[in-house]
């Protein structure tokens, strides 16, 4: 779906000046003041009660959305930046080819294998995939219409489950208003340096129907990033077509909130999501001295330039529509809050992915194939889970020495992916290379050469848990949670290789396991604006199963130490985590400073082993690894017109055990996990005085990560998958800018991203060890447009 530019600044004009009646402008002004010598309080409910950040002994960043709109941030790649402890990464051409698959590392804690190590939640439902396949993607909400963003650092086992054993990501939407009428609204238009405009438009409004009885909240967004790689036919150099990474998202949600009596709140809701991926914003890459690469083609891409170039023979289209659909019931029981969640997550993502350059790579063993061949891989990742929370709270006040939580957590969680690749030209190009028929007869219909499915997976998890806060003397709590699940998991694969000679392989199995997820810790509030804290809390994610590979394979894994084929499944791995925090507001809370260290002991880890000799993986539990590091949070009201922000995060992440094959290391100790060490960012906000009730201002965001250090298992050449030509990520910068006038709910402002035009390496691929092809990511380049919002 595209929309003209005309259309847009249209809608950007209307949606700025007068969407909303003057009824309900005239709200505006009581809605928007605060004080302008303090910082303003965050409230999250990390613990499932509505509490002050500053209170909550858990390391938090909260965004809310108008901090959100200020920094610019649009997209999960955004938050990671601003957020200390997380390492976020595009995988380009490592999935399914069109860059939308990613990985999401709290503290270290990420492996591309298994079910997530990061929670991610939208409210109470959690949205989570696993690790399937080449197809199986992470779904992230789009941030628009939210109260909040919330990342709890360190693991969540106790308050949310299995889902989160490095760290939770909550996207909290906003409710239905029972007593005045609240709206939002946002339309924006950018210009990308070299490549296609974005732009995005939507709205949201809430009220009550019947005053303090029934409430409801709408909203409806899309957006589309416009696109700067460019594919080509790299023989010639010549643009098949320009700017194809463009994708777009379109965003519904409802919500209604019904007061059923004094003490009975009913609160259905539904959230849609369609993202649209055209392209792959890899690009190309080649190793010059390879005898495969061609020296009469011309070199595919110059990010020095600002060229970047995709030499793919098709596109790589993916279409990824979810729905969440949920019922939450709140009964006032007197002395304690009765809750029950009741959700749905249902998701079809399908994709088509250009297989030339691979299936060649691995047949004809040139990466780079004749004019008019074409291979291409048809993905869909299916998933239905239902969830079932209910849980009762003790109602806090500020006399109470107890506060509790105790529930119960039921989910049905069902994942299906399912594969198919063509290749037509396979025979006539083998008979072409090698000068003698193709050895299979097995070729399918249509040119079938691989076809997988099912591969399915069934979770069915049940626990109940609780955690209370005890003030044993004055200041002093005690932290105590339990989480004690049942699960059981069922997987069943099949593929066939009609490309080889053999038969198909059928892998089923099932496994039950019994986790037990503690926390403990303790708090001191030294004053009523500083709190210091200690917990030690375990993190758990359940096991899996493999499918088979075919016999290409069969000397990797007998030399990782796998004679006999893939495990057919693999097992659960857990963290335990201890950490040392504080939390203060000095100087009249002008000054907000936030500060952990941290030592997370992981155990038995899932990781996922790609064998690029035959292109093929599966997963396995390899050694264990600690990461230790600390993060700080700080900002600073330095003027009643001045407002800076600082982060840094240090994360040293390694593995502490050596996993032996057969023929050498699968992984050896002193390899390092992924992730740059540092990461920093830095932020200030000018509001220039003498302008009545317009509020102009300027706005600079900075965000610098070290270079990656020490080497990852394929750089290590102790390692039997090793990879020599893989390189170490180097340290990165971004500069930002916003300049605007804020005035009765109204900003107006100007952006740049990217000041720097800086294009780092942030991702790499090739599909075999011996392919002069890489597949590159990088940043979008410098890119700069107007943002109109107005909230009430």
């Amino acid at each position: 779906m595209k929309i003209s530019s005309v259309a847009v600044l249209a809608a950007t004009s209307s949606l700025v000046v007068g969407f909303f009646p003057g009824s309900l402008r005239a709200q505006t002004s009581a809605s928007t003041t605060h004080d302008k010598t303090e910082l303003q309080e965050i409230v999250v409910t990390a613990q499932r009660r509505a509490e002050n950040i500053q209170d909550v002994p858990v390391s938090i960043a909260a965004y809310s959305q108008g901090q959100m709109d200020a920094q610019g941030v649009r997209t999960m790649d955004d938050v990671s930046r601003l957020t200390p402890g997380i390492t976020f990464q595009r995988l380009g051409a490592y999935t399914n080819y069109n860059g939308e698959d990613s990985e999401i590392a709290i503290r270290g804690i990420e492996s591309n294998a298994g079910p997530a190590t990061t929670g991610i939640y939208l409210d109470d439902t959690p949205l989570q995939s696993r690790h399937l396949s080449f197809g199986t993607l992470n779904a992230y909400p789009e941030l628009f219409d939210l109260e909040r963003v919330e990342v709890l650092r360190g693991p969540q086992g106790t308050l949310f489950g299995a889902g989160s054993e490095g760290g939770t990501v909550r996207f909290i939407t906003p409710e239905p208003g029972l007593q005045n009428y609240s709206g939002y609204t946002r339309a924006e238009y950018g210009w990308t340096d070299g490549g296609d405009p974005s732009y995005d438009i939507g709205a949201a409004i809430g009220g009550p129907i019947v005053e303090d009885r029934l409430g409801f909240r709408l909203s409806a967004s899309y957006r589309e990033d416009g696109g700067w790689v460019d594919r080509t036919d790299y023989r010639t150099g010549d643009v098949v077509e320009p700017n194809s990474n463009w994708q777009d998202a379109l965003v519904l949600r409802g919500a209604l909130k019904f007061v059923a009596t004094d003490t009975l709140t009913i609160s259905p809701s539904i959230y849609y999501q369609r993202l649209y991926v055209n392209d792959t914003s890899t690009y190309w890459r080649v190793d010059t001295t390879n005898p495969q690469w061609n020296p009469t083609y011309p070199t595919p891409s110059n990010p020095a330039e600002g060229v970047f170039h995709n030499g793919g023979a098709t596109n790589n289209p993916s279409t990824d529509p979810f729905y969440v659909a949920a019922l939450k019931i709140q009964w006032d029981l007197g002395m304690a809050n009765l809750i029950s969640n009741t959700s749905y997550f249902g998701r079809s993502q399908h994709s088509i992915s250009d297989y030339t350059e691979f299936m060649d790579a691995i047949y004809l063993g040139d990466p780079f194939p004749p004019q008019g061949s074409v291979s291409q891989s048809y993905f869909t990742d299916s998933q239905d889970n239902f969830m079932q929370e209910l849980r009762l709270q003790s109602k806090d006040s500020t006399s109470s020495k107890l506060s509790w939580v105790v529930g119960a957590f039921y989910s049905h969680s069902r994942e299906n992916t399912n594969q198919f690749i063509y290749y037509p030209n396979l025979p006539a190009d083998w008979q072409a290379t090698y000068g003698f028929p193709f050895p299979s007869p097995l070729l399918g219909a249509g040119g079938l050469a691989y076809l997988q499915t099912p591969f399915l997976a069934v979770d069915k998890q049940f626990a109940v848990y609780g955690q209370a806060d005890y003030e044993v003397v004055r200041n002093l709590k005690v932290t105590a949670g339990l989480r004690i699940a049942d699960v059981d998991f069922f997987g069943d694969s099949f593929y066939e290789y009609p490309a080889f000679v053999g038969p198909p392989v059928t892998t089923v199995a099932s496994s039950s396991e019994h986790p037990v997820t503690p926390k403990i810790g303790l708090s001191y509030k030294v004053d009523a604006d500083g709190l210091l804290y200690a917990s030690a809390a375990k993190g758990y994610r359940i096991g899996g199963i493999n499918t088979g590979l075919p016999p290409s394979c069969d000397a990797t894994l007998t030399a990782l130490g796998y004679p006999n084929g893939v495990p057919p499944t693999y097992s659960s791995d857990s963290v335990w985590s201890y950490e040392l925090g504080a939390k203060n507001s000095l100087w009249d809370h002008r000054l907000q400073v936030d500060a952990s260290v941290y030592y997370i002991d992981w155990k038995n880890i899932q990781q996922n082993l790609y064998m690029p000799d035959c292109g093929f993986q599966f997963t396995a539990n390899l050694a264990d690894a600690v990461s230790r590091g600390a993060d700080i949070d700080a900002r600073l009201r330095a003027g009643d017109h001045l407002t800076l922000g600082l982060t840094v995060g240090y994360d040293d992440a390694e593995y502490t055990k050596t996993e032996a094959g057969s023929a050498g290391n699968v992984v050896t100790k002193g390899d390092r996990l992924p992730g740059a060490p540092w990461i920093v960012s830095a932020s200030a906000e000018y509001v220039f005085p003498g302008f009545a009730q317009r509020q102009p201002y300027l706005r600079v965001d900075y965000q610098l990560s070290s270079a990656w250090t020490g080497q990852q298992p394929i750089q290590d050449a102790a390692n039997v998958i090793y990879d020599p030509t893989i390189p170490s990520y180097g340290s990165t910068s971004a500069l930002s800018a916003r300049a605007g006038v804020r005035w009765g709910g109204f900003d107006v402002s100007f952006y740049g991203q990217n000041l720097l035009n800086n294009h780092p390496l942030l991702f790499t691929a090739h599909d075999l060890i011996t392919s002069p092809l890489y597949f590159d990511l990088t940043w979008r380049p410098l890119n700069f447009g107007i943002t109109g919002t107005y909230r009430f």
